[in-house]
C-alpha cells in the first residue's frame, strides 16, 4: 500500500502501516543517542545514555527472530556515549566522560580507547571512510586521528565547537562554532577558510559535490556557504532547532528535521535560493527529531517527536508509514550500507528494526 501524506490531519494516514515494512522491537538497557551500522552491513550499534553500547546482527533471511542485543559496558564510558560512527566493520563511541572509544564489533572485549580529553566531553565526532579519519571535538579543541589513534590534526578554533563535518573523500574538515566555520585540511595540520556569520552554530554538513557547507543556527535558521560564488544566505522558517542534516545519495538534495515534516532542499543547478523545499512525511501534532538518507536511493527516513517512523522520496514527497505514533520520540536513525534495513532508536531504551522491500512505490 502506498500511503501519500498529506497536510491535512483527517486525511494522514500516520496510523496506517505500509505492507511494505516489516518491524521488529528490541529491548535496550538505556535511552538510545545514536545508531550506525557497519561497512558490512550486519552488525548495528547503538550508544546509551547510561555509557554502554549495545551491538546486535542482522539476518537477511525470511521470518528470522528479532536479533539478540548485546550490550558492551566494561567501563567503555563512565557517564552517557553521546554519538557512534561506523569505520569499517568496526565503530568509534563518544562520552561525555572525555573519551573516544574503538570498538572491535567481533570481539568487543577488545575494545580499546582511541583518544581522550581529561576532564571534558566530546561534544561531536566525523569520520571518514574514504581517509579512514576521525575528527573529535571538545570545546574549543578540535583532533583528528586515524585508526590506531595517532594525530594528524590538533587545533583550538578559538570559540567552542558544536559539530564536524568531513568532506565526501575524507580530505578536508568543516567546524562549526560560535559566529561561523572553520574549515581544516588534517594532511598538512593547518587550518584554512573562514566562514564568519554572527551567532551561535549549532550543526554543520557538506555537501556530496563539496560546493556547499550548511549550518544550523540558534535562530531556527540554516546558513549556506557557496564556497564556488563565496557567497552566503540563510534559509529559514523552522519552527524548531534544526539539530539533524542529512544529503540524499544520488542528488544534492539536503533532509533536515526541525518542522513538522522532513524538508528536502535541492541544491542541484543554482541552489535552493527562491526555491521551496520538498515536504516529505507530515505528521500532526508531531516534529521531525531524526532523520537519515537512504544509501542508494532518493529516499529519507524521518523519525517523529510522536514515535512516528516515515519513509518518503525526494521527488513529489509521497511517504510510507513504518511506525505509528507511541512509545518514545525518535532520537536517532541508520540505514544499512544496502538500504534494506532500518533502524531508529528512542529515549526510553527501544529500538525498532525495519525491513523494506525493494520497491516502496513512493515517489
Amino acid at each position: 500500500m502506498n500511503v501519500q501524506v498529506t497536510d491535512d490531519p483527517r486525511a494522514i494516514g500516520v496510523e496506517v502501516l505500509s505492507p511494505l515494512v516489516q518491524s521488529q522491537q528490541l529491548d535496550l538497557p538505556a535511552n538510545a543517542t545514536d545508531c550506525a551500522f557497519s561497512s558490512c552491513g550486519t552488525i548495528c550499534a547503538v550508544s546509551l545514555g547510561d555509557g554502554s553500547i549495545s551491538l546486535f546482527e542482522i539476518s537477511d533471511s525470511e521470518n528470522s527472530a528479532a536479533p539478540k542485543v548485546t550490550t558492551v559496558n566494561d567501563k567503555l564510558h563512565h557517564v552517557a556515549a553521546v554519538g557512534i560512527q561506523s569505520l569499517g566493520s568496526d565503530f568509534v563511541s563518544i562520552g561525555q566522560d572525555g573519551r573516544a572509544v574503538w570498538i572491535d564489533s567481533s570481539a568487543p572485549e577488545n575494545s580499546r580507547i582511541l583518544f581522550e580529553f581529561p576532564g571534558a566531553w566530546i561534544e561531536s565526532i566525523a569520520v571518514s571512510e574514504d581517509s579512514g579519519l576521525i575528527a573529535l571535538a571538545s570545546g574549543h579543541r578540535c583532533v583528528v586521528v586515524d585508526r590506531q589513534g595517532d594525530v594528524h590534526l590538533d587545533a583550538d578554533v578559538g570559540s567552542t565547537i558544536s559539530d564536524l563535518a568531513f568532506d565526501a573523500v575524507g580530505r578536508r574538515l568543516a567546524i562549526s562554532r560560535y559566529d561561523g566555520v572553520t574549515t581544516a585540511t588534517p594532511a598538512t595540520g593547518e587550518l584554512d577558510l573562514q566562514l564568519d556569520w554572527k551567532g551561535s552554530h549549532t550543526g554543520v554538513s557538506w555537501s556530496p559535490s563539496g560546493r556547499y557547507i550548511v549550518t544550523a543556527t540558534q535562530e531556527k535558521e540554516l546558513h549556506v556557504w557557496d564556497l564556488v560564488t563565496l557567497q552566503d544566505f540563510r534559509i529559514g522558517g523552522y519552527p524548531r532547532k534544526c539539530h539533524q542534516m542529512v544529503w540524499s545519495a544520488k542528488d544534492e538534495i539536503l533532509a533536515c528535521s526541525g518542522a513538522d515534516v522532513i524538508t528536502a532542499w535541492s541544491f542541484a543547478g543554482t541552489g535552493p535560493a527562491g526555491r521551496p523545499p520538498v515536504e516529505i512525511g507530515f505528521v500532526f501534532g508531531g516534529t521531525v527529531s531524526a532523520v537519515a538518507a537512504h544509501p542508494e536511493k532518493p529516499l529519507i527516513a524521518g523519525g517523529f517527536s510522536t514515535g512516528n517512523v516515515l519513509v518518503g522520496a525526494t521527488g513529489k514527497g509521497e511517504a510510507v508509514v513504518a511506525k505509528a505514533a507511541g512509545g518514545s520520540p525518535v532520537t536517532c536513525l541508520a540505514w544499512s550500507p544496502t538500504g534494506t534495513h532500518l533502524v531508529a532508536g528512542n529515549e526510553a531504551g527501544g529500538a525498532t528494526l525495519f525491513t523494506l522491500a525493494d520497491d516502496l512505490k513512493v515517489k
